[in-house]
């Protein structure tokens, strides 16, 4: 077996493995994240000019499990959002990788 195929061979193997399995223990069973209730937030978000730019930001924050609604107004500036508090961290950090500014 050349260098080449053991290197693909161990890549193909690692992969299928569960986080935590390479040190020859099974890995811990997934818990799921139990979220709060819902709240309402408003997060203003600095940067948009077109309705593309809304639909980038809706698209993205409601790809995030546990928001129930984004509601991006390019008049106002700002998303009006129903999801977990605990969320608002990743909520921001996901439209800031977008590019736009939040105050």
């Amino acid at each position: 077996m050349n260098m080449l195929s053991r290197t693909c061979s161990a890549i193909c193997f690692l992969s299928v493995l569960p986080l935590g399995a390479c040190d020859g223990k099974p890995a811990a069973p997934s818990t799921p994240i139990t979220l709060t209730a819902p709240i309402a937030m408003k997060i203003p978000v600095h940067g948009m000019h077109c309705e593309g730019c809304v639909d980038a930001i809706t698209d993205k924050v409601m790809k995030i499990d546990g928001v129930k609604t984004c509601v991006v107004s390019l008049e106002k500036s700002e998303a009006d959002i129903e999801a977990a508090p605990e969320l608002r961290v990743a909520i921001e950090t996901a439209i800031k990788k977008l590019g736009y500014k939040l105050e």
